[in-house]
């Protein structure tokens, strides 16, 4: 008569797996959708720079389970401040106007330009913003650009003009609506090499300028830890892992990935 042990065995293997499945804490997650190659949706699921990193991370962090969800930027930095989700990827320092965010250790360094149709670089701009007077900018909704822009419109020496997209933006600058566009100098450059066929002639007619800034990003988390009591674990883990991935290669085999 054959042994019952390995059948028991087998049962006890099998729900000690669902426990510890049943078990991994479910992190939500919002990203931007419209944010290529940073953050996008393609063939209806969230992808880009900060996904992939992201993933590859939470793949190594034992006990978490993540869900991304692409919305608008602003949607997703609602969705935080209002307590519904716990953490907004790629968000920039801003501890002032973003109050209701701590931070994890930082993802990548983005380097904000501003790039502007041929017409106006017959003369030179060299300085930001003083090169720049009266110029009309275009920048995606809910993008902080930093002190330089907000000041440069506030003492009305730009014009910025906030879309949700870039399609609109390069649009208005080949109909002369706006002269420039500010963005991370990586998102413009692929924007750039991905325009749709009504607007291909647009990338010869448009030049980068000037670098303005340089900016990190973050995993921008809520501070409502009693809403979210392990999201401080978390970002422990995910800090560690992250540099595990910096220091192995990791994160600039994703950006090569992207920059092809």
């Amino acid at each position: 008569m054959t042994s019952p042990q390995p059948l028991k065995c087998f049962y006890l293997i099998l729900i000690l797996s669902n426990q510890a499945w049943a078990e991994d804490k479910v992190i939500q997650m919002v990203t931007d959708i419209n944010y290529p190659p940073y953050s996008y949706v393609e063939d209806g699921k969230s992808t880009g720079i900060y996904v992939d990193i992201v993933m590859q991370a939470s793949r190594k962090i034992s006990g978490y389970k993540i869900k991304i969800t692409p919305l608008p930027w602003k949607r997703g930095l609602f969705e935080v401040e209002s307590g519904r989700v716990p953490i907004i990827i790629a968000a920039y320092k801003r501890p002032i106007k973003r109050p209701y965010l701590a931070y994890s250790d930082p993802m990548l360094l983005e380097s904000v330009a501003i790039f502007c149709h041929k017409r106006v670089t017959l003369q030179a701009r060299d300085k930001f913003p003083d090169d720049f007077k009266n110029l009309r900018v275009g920048v995606h909704n809910g993008f902080l650009m930093g002190d330089e822009v907000s000041k440069a419109e506030a003492d009305g020496i730009i014009f910025l003009e906030k879309y949700s997209g870039s399609t609109s933006i390069f649009r208005h600058m080949l109909n002369n609506r706006l002269d420039c566009y500010i963005n991370d100098r990586l998102a413009i450059l692929h924007e750039l090499k991905n325009l749709p066929k009504p607007l291909k002639d647009t990338s010869e007619k448009i030049i980068e300028v000037l670098k303005i800034r340089f900016d990190h990003t973050y995993l921008g988390a809520s501070l409502n830890t009693e809403r979210f009591p392990e999201l401080n674990a978390f970002i422990t883990q995910f800090n560690s892992e992250l540099n595990r991935m910096k220091e192995d290669g990791r994160i600039d085999r994703v950006l090569k990935k992207y920059k092809k």
